[in-house]
């Protein structure tokens, strides 16, 4: 049976999960791990990508990706397939190290966005191993403390509105409501991370800087808010806008993608 085409992110984002064949422990030790980190620097210099989250556990592993070019395949490939030969040639075995074939999600709003990379850190505690703050194979202190060496954080904590928002939305994470195997799928934004959005959209005060947008750039921006997840009365007390301005800006519009510019993650040796 042919194998079905991936589903393809109108906004260039995927959360993106690997593991080992039939579950076997692929990243057994920190330096199995680090070999891993090192290789996926090596794949985006290849097929560039911008990564925003990781998170690496013994069978498996999560990323969060921003893929503006169409290179999450064959940089999949290339970090999976460097990676396997060298796990073999240390471990002294054969065969298949990782499943034959990587799972992606695409991510179309800013709700999908901020769930899948808080599910992302969530990982350690849901396996029971540690805190999510104190794991250290994941992007969290890169978000906590925003200084990104793997990752490109900057852009992300936007959203969050800062490293202390990213934090204070990290505490609690339930991962199983928010999830069916490894697929974030409750996209639900509370009122305090309606608000971080809408400052991340607009500016800090998002009432007085919708008031100051002409009539198109208001309808522009009711609409980006609709797209990142928020409610319709959380655009009311965010943006100050009517009922009846939100209704009439989004009157028979379907479901948008954001696309925000990026750039590209920074690196250190």
């Amino acid at each position: 049976m042919p194998r079905q085409p991936r589903a393809r992110s109108e906004s260039g984002y995927y959360h993106v999960m690997f593991q080992g064949n039939g579950k076997q422990t692929v990243f057994p030790t920190d330096a199995a791990k680090r070999r891993l980190l090192a290789v996926a620097l090596e794949a985006q210099d290849t097929h560039p990508l911008s990564l925003h989250a990781y998170c690496l556990m013994g069978n498996h592993a999560h990323l969060v990706v921003h893929d503006e070019h169409g290179n999450l395949a064959p940089f999949m490939h290339r970090l999976q397939t460097i990676y396997a030969g060298w796990f073999n040639s240390t471990t002294k075995r054969v065969g298949h190290v990782f499943r034959d074939r990587f799972a992606s999600k695409p991510i179309e709003t800013d709700a999908y966005l901020i769930t899948a990379i808080r599910y992302v850190h969530s990982n350690p505690e849901e396996a029971g191993i540690c805190r999510a703050d104190r794991y250290p194979w994941s992007s969290y202190q890169e978000y906590a403390t925003g200084r990104g060496t793997m990752c490109d954080v900057e852009s992300i904590l936007g959203i969050f509105g800062s490293e202390a928002g990213f934090a204070k939305a990290s505490e609690g994470f339930d991962i199983s409501r928010h999830a069916h195997g490894w697929k974030p799928a409750g996209f639900a934004v509370d009122d305090a991370m309606a608000h971080r959005i809408a400052e991340a959209q607009l500016g800090r005060a998002p009432r007085r800087a919708f008031r100051m947008l002409d009539d198109q750039d208001q309808e522009a921006a009711l609409a980006r808010l609709k797209d990142a997840g928020l409610t319709r009365s959380q655009i009311m007390k965010t943006t100050g806008a009517s009922e009846w301005r939100i209704r009439s800006a989004l009157h028979g519009r379907g479901p948008q993608s954001p696309r925000r510019p990026r750039p590209r993650p920074s690196r250190t040796a």
